[in-house]
């Protein structure tokens, strides 16, 4: 588990750097653990294949945001969470606030 943390890091590192190569192994190692908090947030699978389809798109595109490499997956799930409000925001519906 550690190393998988320590590689974590380090491809967050890279690409808040700019590599664009180490995206997909990003996504390999986190996508079951965000696909998870987006279905307790959106209880839809649809909904939340849509969902993580956007915060990965915001994660690629704010990758330079990244101020701590070692903490990528509560900034993910910040961006997961903050991703559903704005859905739950546009469909006008209102939210329930799920804790992290």
């Amino acid at each position: 588990m550690k190393e998988q943390q320590e590689r974590l890091t380090l491809l967050a590192d890279e690409l808040r750097k700019g590599n664009e190569r180490v995206f997909t192994e990003i996504y390999e190692m986190t996508q079951q653990g965000l696909h998870v908090y987006a279905l307790m947030l959106m209880k839809d699978p649809e909904k939340t294949q849509v969902l993580m389809q956007d915060t990965y798109m915001k994660i690629f595109e704010s990758a330079h945001t990244l101020r701590d490499p070692a903490r990528f997956m509560p900034w993910a799930k910040r961006i997961l969470y903050t991703q559903a409000m704005t859905y739950y925001r546009r469909q006008g519906k209102e939210h329930v606030l799920v804790d992290e």
